[in-house]
């Protein structure tokens, strides 16, 4: 009767053994599961925000590009608009300077005009004394 209680009692233990075997393979394939459902949302969440990022970055970018390239164009119009300007400054120096200089020409011409007239003066001046002093010595 003892190995009968001893063979009951193992095939007890057997079956409360994989009972408890049966509940943990179970516990742990919810635990998987669980494992995956969880890694699966947090790769989701990742990806979204990494998505959403990415997007926002490019929004950024293309937001700054376009403010690059309407500084870039203004630049543009001021180099143009600066360099018309040292154009007209240039042509109104040049025509100043050419006045100035016909102005000079004018004045050495009137200054040279003027000594050769003081000269044919002082010329004629001296003639004259010449003559009035032979005039003299041959009276």
């Amino acid at each position: 009767m003892d190995a009968m209680k001893q063979q009951i009692h193992s095939r007890r233990q057997e079956a409360a053994e994989n009972r408890h075997m049966y509940e943990m393979r179970k516990q742990k394939r919810e635990h998987a599961a669980e494992l995956g459902k969880l890694k699966e949302n947090n790769t989701d969440s990742v990806t979204k925000i990494s998505k959403d990022y990415h997007n926002k970055e490019l929004r950024e970018q293309n937001k700054l590009e376009s403010q690059l390239i309407k500084v870039r164009r203004q630049n543009e119009e001021t180099i143009k608009r600066e360099a018309a300007r040292y154009d007209s400054v240039l042509k109104e120096m040049k025509s100043i300077h050419a006045a100035k200089v016909d102005e000079l020409k004018i004045a050495q011409e009137t200054e040279i005009d003027k000594l050769q007239d003081n000269h044919k003066d002082h010329l004629e001046t001296a003639r004259q004394k010449y003559e009035m002093e032979l005039n003299r010595l041959e009276a």
